[in-house]
């Protein structure tokens, strides 16, 4: 992949580029694509790049790393690529539509509580209360309805993207980082769509109002036959509102089913595993690469919100994932043993991840999810128990993990260590034009006041999560 500093100018990485298209056979793309409105230069990762539309309204991508790359597989290649950020593309459409509906679902508030009740007083009304109560639910089961689809749609699109990794690795080519990042995030959204709606319970609430009012209202103007198929029809949408994990579950479900000839979704899975494990202590230090897309406190605390969610995605039975620990049967060509085990010991010592907002979960609970979890939890997994049922002692290490004063020297520290940067750095800017620093220096040192901006907020989240999961522990557990 292209070194950070490798394209100076959005001017150098088009040329870049383009010398790279027309050794492949695909002169002038990038200076054409250049031309298109929504190709704006912009500031990404740490080095500067161009957004381009990718044939796709007005979604952009970048070329940031795609000039090394066509230079380097040759151009037999070169349509690999553009299909390539085509995917990259459709994966992250997909995770902004999910994270819309995150932002929605955390705002939701109910609207039944306020609605009155049918007495005596006011039976003789009742068809214009449920018709008022039915106009102002509509718009709230309408946007719910949307989630639903679009919540099926990214699974459809996690699974298809896993079957084309698994089409890459028979050809024995190499996978694409930024893609695995793509959804990487893409499947934290899901998982954190169903934490705001495990939590809502004024949804179902207002389902409850909705339905009654639906078929109050019906009665007059329909058979019961008609009643029953609309209710039949919408019966999928009722369910997925009413159960808990709906989305990790129906996850979970499709992808068992992904295969290609003798591999089988355990690859992707366990290469997300290790990507988690690769970058845990890392960002749980705050020493992530600035030139890594684990920069702000969301992406960080992916990375542990995910380690449960690919445990769970490990197999079907106690027998596929024991064989996968042990690295024998189908898991031996894997060979992610070591992995599993560091990541479960990993989980076990900071059993408590933040979620979104003032939201948090614990491992043992997505975990749960696993079809094997009642065999292998009290086996393998049995130091995995809830956080209030953490014996004192063992609660009190826990808890020093994720306490805040334990960070404090250190981030006073960098704190004034970024002070003194940022000063230096503001007096170089005011100087005379010929001692202005680099562009490289201004990126550099400002990336790194997000990350350090970044850390402390995540240090704040996190002893925040262990509390709310555990409000009656001891003095001194954080």
């Amino acid at each position: 992949m292209a070194a950070a500093n490798e394209f100076v100018s959005g001017k150098k990485a088009v040329e870049e580029l383009d010398a790279a298209l027309e050794q492949a056979g695909l002169a002038g793309l990038a200076t054409a694509v250049r031309k298109s409105p929504y190709a704006a230069p912009t500031l990404q990762q740490g080095c500067a790049a161009i957004s381009v539309d990718m044939r796709e309204g007005e979604w952009p991508c970048t070329f940031r790393d795609s000039a090394t790359y066509i230079r380097q597989a040759g151009n037999d290649e070169a349509e690999n690529v553009l299909t390539e950020m085509q995917r990259m593309v459709e994966l992250d459409k997909c995770t902004t539509k999910m994270d819309e509906w995150v932002n929605m679902l955390y705002s939701y508030r109910g609207k039944s509580r306020t609605f009155p009740g049918i007495t005596d007083k006011n039976k003789e009304s009742k068809a214009e209360i449920y018709t008022n109560q039915l106009e102002i639910l509509q718009p709230a089961m309408d946007d719910l309805h949307d989630m639903w689809r679009d919540c099926s749609a990214s699974i459809s699109l996690v699974c298809k993207e896993m079957s084309s990794l698994l089409i890459q690795k028979k050809k024995q080519e190499i996978w694409n980082e930024e893609l695995i990042w793509r959804l990487f995030a893409l499947l934290d959204k899901i998982f954190i769509l169903d934490n705001l709606k495990n939590m809502k319970a004024s949804i179902n609430n207002d389902l409850a109002s909705y339905k009654r009012a639906q078929q109050v209202l019906a009665m007059d103007t329909s058979s019961r036959a008609d009643i029953a198929q609309q209710q039949m029809q919408d019966m999928q949408f009722y369910t997925y509102l009413a159960k808990t994990d709906h989305n990790v579950c129906n996850l979970r479900e499709e992808v068992f089913k992904v295969k290609e000839g003798n591999l089988t979704y355990v690859w992707v899975v366990g290469e997300l595993l290790k990507y988690c494990l690769a970058n845990a202590e890392a960002v749980w230090n705050g020493q992530t690469d600035l030139g890594a897309p684990l920069l702000l406190p969301a992406e960080k605390h992916a990375v542990f919100r995910l380690m449960p969610v690919c445990i769970v995605l490990l197999g079907q039975d106690a027998k596929e994932v024991k064989e996968l620990m042990q690295d024998k049967g189908a898991g031996k060509e894997v060979q992610l043993g070591k992995t599993i085990k560091e990541v479960m010991e990993w989980i076990a010592r900071r059993p408590v991840c933040h979620v979104f907002g003032d939201m948090q979960a614990a491992a043992i609970n997505t975990l749960a999810l696993a079809p094997w979890h009642q065999e292998l939890l009290v086996g393998s997994f049995k130091d995995m128990v809830q956080p209030t049922d953490l014996p004192d002692e063992r609660a009190l290490k826990i808890g020093g993990r994720y306490a805040l004063r334990n960070n404090l020297e250190a981030v006073r520290k960098e704190h004034q260590a970024l002070a003194i940067a940022l000063h230096q750095l503001s007096l170089s800017l005011n100087a005379l034009p010929q001692q202005h620093p680099g562009p490289s220096a201004v990126v550099s040192t400002l990336l790194r006041a997000i990350a350090a901006i970044s850390h402390w907020t995540c240090l704040v989240l996190r002893q925040t999560s262990w509390k709310c999961c555990r409000p009656k522990g001891r003095r001194g557990e954080g």
